[in-house]
């Protein structure tokens, strides 16, 4: 017969009445949010999931890559790896490529269909700018990709030929899971006393209502982390600037968009399940990496955009706080159109016949 300390008792008693009060506050807001958000603001229907974005990748050399002709619902890999149709190689002189590079916000894995992701369509948009050139472009995104990803698949990218290059860096979700561990807010390892001896599961459901309560506080607290806010954001910094070089080398046009920075009197995440670091720690990083790509910008001459100015933060824009609705779609291809389909044309003009007035 299982066996447990008085100390035990009170200690799961105790943590269960922390655990249920944590829930009700949690689900009160949820469902206020939800409700509040469904009466105010139209909600898109998205086609594609994460399971079906996720079976065109497989791991190779610790990255999850992009299987040449996969398949999955409406979402194909073309046969060089990228996410859109096959391209022609090597480009056609009358071609002007673009190149995006970045997680799943640039995969777009929310929009099923091709022709809805916000690259293809941002393409087109820049186009309009050259209208004697035909233009075609590279989706090179996936899961979780932050600038190390990138950094691996910039050969790949260069070897398309890219005439301009749309980079997307998100190194905040990459990274937060690896920085919760490190600092205990995730532990992997199973206690060895009471349920967790005799049932391992427990340990999981210690550890998912521990970390819901640990995001409930911290959407008011904070956690700054044992590594460093200065270590993580050298290491970001340095990554990008060696990214935007490479892809210099090809691509007379680079660009940094911002995006998915929290404003500043946002309160809590749109939906978005915060379940390694507290919501403030996020802000604080996405906001250290923001300004990163600021100073990245200045030192190589890439071209920053911002595109959290063009893009209201809620939930009609987003799904959840990283991930574009229609309406977010429709706002990143116009403000990408006007603001670089004008910058690209004068860039190429002089080596792109197609592209000068």
């Amino acid at each position: 017969m299982l066996s447990i300390s008085a100390t035990r008792r009170n200690e799961i008693a105790t943590g269960l009445a922390i655990v249920g009060l944590a829930l009700s506050i949690f689900l009160a807001g949820e469902i206020a949010t939800v409700v509040l958000g469904q009466a105010s603001e139209p909600q898109a229907d998205e086609g594609a999931t994460p399971s079906q974005m996720m079976a065109l990748f497989r791991q190779v050399g610790g990255i999850e890559l992009a299987q040449p002709g996969a398949v999955s619902g409406g979402v194909r890999i073309n046969s060089l790896g990228f996410r859109g149709p096959e391209l022609p190689m090597p480009k056609p002189a009358d071609v002007v490529r673009i190149a995006f590079a970045g997680d799943s916000r640039t995969f777009d894995w929310l929009a099923e269909d091709e022709a809805r992701t916000w690259p293809a369509r941002a393409a087109r948009a820049i186009g309009e700018a050259m209208p004697r050139c035909r233009v075609d472009y590279v989706n090179a995104s996936g899961p979780l990709y932050g600038t190390r990803e990138l950094l691996a698949l910039a050969p790949r990218v260069v070897a398309t030929d890219p005439d301009v290059a749309i980079v997307m860096a998100g190194d905040v979700a990459h990274d937060s899971a690896g920085i919760a561990k490190r600092n205990g807010l995730a532990p992997d390892s199973p206690r060895a006393d009471g349920l967790n001896r005799l049932w391992p599961v427990w340990n999981r459901v210690e550890r998912f209502f521990g970390l819901i309560f640990l995001n409930t506080i911290g959407l008011l607290s904070d956690v700054h982390t044992d590594e460093s806010d200065a270590a993580w954001v050298a290491g970001f910094e340095a990554r990008l600037t060696e990214l935007v070089t490479r892809l210099q080398s090809r691509a007379p046009l680079v660009v940094i968009v911002q995006s998915g920075v929290p404003p500043e009197e946002a309160r809590r995440p749109t939906g978005f399940a915060a379940l390694h670091l507290p919501w403030r720690s996020v802000k604080r990083l996405s906001e250290l990496q923001a300004s990163a790509m600021r100073r990245v910008a200045q030192r190589t001459g890439a071209m920053l955009v911002d595109a959290d100015a063009a893009i209201p933060w809620n939930r009609a824009h987003f799904d959840n706080a990283l991930h574009l609705r229609e309406p977010g779609r429709e706002k990143m291809v116009a403000f990408l159109g006007r603001e670089l389909g004008p910058a690209a044309a004068a860039r190429l003009s002089a080596a792109r016949s197609c592209a000068a007035p």
